[in-house]
């Protein structure tokens, strides 16, 4: 087959690889597995200190900005900008008028269109290429823009706070879009809502999957002190100041306990004290961020993990945490929240228990029953991994990917 007419996917994201975005490592390593050729276009160098081997494995496939691609880029809008000039000036009239009372992403999304410009020159001319970008913001709006110029079709993934928060036209990039995947049943359901009557393009739910052959739960005996285990960015969202609070009223109902918190960002400072001023620096333990091995030897030695997640004040909120998962594929029980997907994958007294958001009370007496409960932390966890094997194997929900992208490149041989 002439390669102009293969089947190729171009991803675009703004940084790759981004330490807490391993479901998109384990969705691409799957496509080229099965033999998909892939590009990827990083935004931004990659800045993040911890890179995991799976993530290594597709540097090659990733192009980085740099002074060539620059030079490209300026040419390729040159180009657009000349020769297609109806196309690349109501682009850029449309990201204007959609963007301007959010001047900080407006500025954000025009610096990229000679990237997207660069994107579009390169595919104009493979009409079996599908773009697929993921985050609905500034990846997106390339996707957007190169497609506009390109002629070829995108669609892109939503995974969170890129819905929740979306500070420019979210309706123009899903109905601009040839299909919408997002990774929860409630994530959709949020996006029928906010735009009720006006989305035009089918939106797919496909759960982020694991590499189950890497979650051994039997690979070591548990700490002998009861341990709940919190994995996460330090940010409002994920709710550890109820879990801080929940370790708090829990020392007063138990012996011997404690609580490790495995991550980093700007609310360490902000929980470290909360802690402190609870005399609890020696209950509650923080790791800052840890490679990933690390993250799953901690899974195997703790008893309870911990999901505290919140609605933030800003309206920012958790999909379904990928450590809730990972969590559950080595059998250990999960206590979470009440919001967002959760309950789509923490089913209560099946998989899991549900406690109410913001509710340290709740959290603690859901902790304490599973203290006491050693045969429900076993059937849980049990039940959690058998989930997790018939719902979030990474080759069942790649293999929805590709059936997705062969609606798309169908949709395109019929034009």
């Amino acid at each position: 087959m002439p390669k102009r007419l293969q089947k190729r996917i171009v991803i675009v994201v703004s940084q790759f690889p981004e330490a807490h975005e391993t479901f998109i490592v384990r969705e691409l390593n799957e496509i080229v597995q099965r033999g998909i050729p892939i590009e990827i276009v990083s935004l931004k160098r990659c800045r993040d200190r911890i890179i995991y081997p799976e993530a290594k494995k597709l540097v090659p496939f990733v192009r980085y900005p740099g002074w060539k691609q620059r030079l490209a880029s300026l040419f390729a809008l040159l180009f657009f900008a000349v020769v297609h000039p109806l196309r690349f000036w109501s682009g850029i009239f449309l990201a204007l008028r959609d963007n301007f009372r959010s001047p900080i992403y407006l500025a954000k999304c025009l610096a990229v269109i000679p990237r997207a410009s660069l994107i579009a020159f390169r595919v104009r001319l493979q009409p079996r290429t599908i773009i697929h970008s993921h985050w609905a913001t500034v990846p997106t709006f390339v996707a957007w823009f190169a497609s506009r110029l390109g002629r070829r079709p995108y669609v892109f993934t939503a995974h969170a706070w890129d819905i929740f928060l979306h500070p420019g036209n979210l309706l123009r990039l899903i109905n601009g879009a040839a299909a919408v995947i997002t990774c929860t049943k409630y994530n959709r359901n949020y996006l029928h809502r906010l735009f009720p009557g006006k989305i035009r393009r089918p939106v797919h739910v496909i759960y982020h999957g694991l590499e189950l052959e890497r979650f051994r739960p039997d690979g070591g005996p548990k700490d002998p002190i009861f341990t709940v285990l919190a994995v996460g960015r330090l940010v409002p969202q994920k709710g550890f100041d109820v879990l801080i609070k929940a370790c708090d009223l829990l020392s007063r109902r138990i012996d011997s306990f404690r609580c490790v918190i495995v991550g980093d960002g700007p609310e360490k400072g902000k929980l470290r004290d909360l802690a402190y001023s609870r005399n609890l620096e020696h209950l509650v333990q923080f790791t800052g961020a840890l490679p990933h091995d690390q993250v799953l030897a901690w899974m195997q030695r703790a008893h309870v993990f911990a999901a505290p997640s919140v609605v933030a004040p800003n309206n920012d909120r958790d999909g379904i945490p990928n450590v809730i998962l990972e969590a559950m594929a080595m059998r250990l029980p999960v206590v979470g929240s009440d919001i967002s997907g959760i309950p789509e994958v923490v089913i209560p007294f099946v998989t899991g228990l549900l406690v109410p958001q913001k509710d340290a009370t709740a959290l603690c007496s859901a902790v304490e029953l599973l203290y006491f409960r050693p045969d429900l932390r076993r059937r849980l966890g049990e039940r959690a991994r058998w989930h997790i094997e018939n719902h979030f194997d990474i080759r069942l929900n790649a293999y929805k990917l590709i059936q997705v992208y062969e609606y798309v490149w169908k949709k395109e041989l019929l034009r």
